[in-house]
């Protein structure tokens, strides 16, 4: 064989296309990953309900005898001022008790036992139902600690932030299932300690330590299912993914309204990873990842287990540069002779390439306004009126029909149309409710807003598939990470934006819109990638 056979690389997509586009190998792949897709999901939006805001009003000495039979009894409104015909919840006028009073045993009060002209700041409170949560749990009542519980939620994404750029580079070197094991073996211990500490700084270190080790969790998974297929079907692969971590979040909303005791909750939803532990060695490595790193006996091996599984038979050209041929080179432009690099590396090379270079600008910018439009409405939906289970349930069921979309017209109306049109309308939706919509239409804001939710899970969803395929193998991971290492600035911001509501109903909303419009415009100038070779080198982009 001559040098130049030698050079030749493995065309893994027409490989995949031999071996079957989507056989029985590859569902078994998608159901092995089936679980921690759900996992990731419980793992990234617990806080919603673990430190979610309760309803709850002062405890009022002298008149509230136990046992509670009335959250709001009449004389509340001679205890408690009121906004709106809202009882504030950390302040009571200053109670009076008169003679006759002292040794009540009913839960009566009236006008004159309240001074109303001096107000005065609780020391307890009554809550409307009896959940749990890190509010009630560690005293984090009243305006003052309210960034206390905002700060659970951020600290988490503050972790991923700081955390994915390197989950990438360790991925793209050490390979993605020894990564993915590892984590989720430490999400599993961190979080169940989470679940027993009884003291708030702790319980946010945990939470910070459980960002750590879910930060590239559903990157990996992603990047792993989207190498075991063709062409084809990676939009069926994304979906699959998409569709799992959307029921994710409907699960949760199910479980979280059953188990209103936080500690339990987070049990719930941290103890199945050890379940996963016992059987997630089983998911073979990725083929592409093998192949950039010279493992060529074990792609070898998976891909004529993945033709024997999908009853097919390999031809003989694939046997050949199977067996004989080298592997893709990981080189960015010419192979540096007597190296070894890795991929600190060969992302500083990448970096070089103007290609490269302007599209990682591009996807960074969109993956940070889309993961803070995406979670930003999710946490803002348990504010709404209403039941907040049933609200986080139905904007997470919300997200079915753009899933379905985008299995059906990802590839007829090809990636860089659909995410741009999407991204428009989410942002136009997201800001006609509050900014134009007035009086007594609740169902229409909802309506709307639900609309916007649907359309950032359009663009979210093809966001991973469409950077999976801007990028080369040596470099995707890395560059998965890095662009989620922004949508983790995005979701870092998200907990904090029912704090603005409270200056500026609509100023949110308009954030989220401008963003989403600013991304659209960007992806315009972005090549099309359907149905297209995934490039292995940077001199294919």
């Amino acid at each position: 064989m001559t040098s130049t056979d030698d050079k030749k690389t493995v065309d893994l997509d027409k490989i995949f296309v031999e071996i079957g586009d989507f056989g029985l190998f590859q569902i078994f792949i998608y159901a092995l990953i089936s679980m921690p897709v759900l996992l990731i999901s419980w793992f990234t939006f617990e806080f919603v309900f673990t430190a979610g805001r309760l309803e709850y009003r002062c405890k009022i000495p002298g008149c509230d005898l136990s046992p509670f039979d009335d959250y709001l009894p009449n004389w509340t409104r001679y205890a408690i001022p009121h906004s709106h015909n809202v009882p504030s919840q950390c302040l009571r006028y200053e109670f009076v008790p008169k003679d006759s009073h002292l040794k009540r045993k009913s839960n009566n009060c009236d006008e004159m036992l309240f001074n109303k002209s001096h107000a005065v700041t609780c020391t307890e409170f009554i809550y409307r139902t009896d959940e749990l949560t890190v509010l009630k749990e560690f005293k984090l009542n009243c305006e003052e600690n309210e960034w206390k519980l905002a700060i659970i939620g951020t600290v988490k994404n503050v972790a991923e932030l700081i955390m994915l750029p390197f989950f990438g580079l360790l991925s793209d070197r050490y390979g993605r299932r020894k990564l993915l094991i590892y984590s989720l073996a430490c999400c599993g211990v961190f979080g169940v300690i989470m679940a027993f500490t009884t003291r708030y700084w702790t319980f946010l270190l945990l939470e910070f330590i459980t960002g750590i080790c879910a930060s590239g969790i559903y990157n990996v998974i992603f990047v792993l299912g989207m190498e075991m297929v063709s062409p084809r079907k990676r939009v069926l692969g994304g979906s699959l993914i998409a569709f799992l971590y959307s029921t994710g979040q409907v699960f949760l909303g199910l479980i979280a309204m059953k188990l209103l005791h936080f500690r339990k909750l987070l049990l719930a939803l941290y103890l199945p990873t050890f379940v996963v532990l016992t059987y997630i060695w089983v998911i073979p490595e990725s083929v592409r990842w093998l192949l950039s790193k010279d493992r060529r006996k074990d792609a070898s091996d998976i891909i004529f287990k993945a033709a024997r599984m999908n009853q097919k038979v390999l031809s003989e050209g694939t046997i050949e540069s199977l067996c004989h041929r080298s592997p893709p080179t990981e080189d960015i432009d010419e192979p540096i002779e007597g190296t070894d690099q890795n991929s600190e590396n060969t992302f500083a090379m990448a970096m070089q390439n103007p290609p490269v270079r302007r599209r990682l600008v591009q996807c960074c910018f969109c993956w940070f306004s889309t993961a803070l439009v995406y979670y930003g409405l999710s946490i803002l939906s348990v504010n709404l009126h209403g039941n907040k289970f049933i609200n986080f349930i139905s904007f997470s069921l919300a997200e079915y029909p753009p899933i379905i979309t985008i299995y059906f017209f990802l590839d007829k109306v090809g990636r860089k149309y659909l995410l741009s049109g999407s991204l428009f309308f989410s942002g136009i939706t997201c800001v006609i409710p509050v900014m134009f919509i007035t009086g007594h239409t609740n169902v229409w804001r909802l309506f709307l807003l639900g609309m916007s939710k649907c359309s950032v899970t359009v663009a979210f969803t093809i966001l991973y598939v469409y950077t999976c395929e801007l990028f080369p193998t040596n470099l995707r991971q890395s560059a998965m990470s890095l662009c989620s290492a922004f949508g983790s600035i995005g979701a870092m911001v998200a907990p904090q934006t029912p704090l603005l509501i409270k200056y500026l109903e609509s100023l949110p909303f308009a954030f989220f819109s401008t963003l989403t419009i600013i991304s659209g415009m960007l992806v315009v100038f972005l090549p099309e990638t359907a149905n297209k070779k995934l490039p292995d080198t940077a001199k294919e982009l």
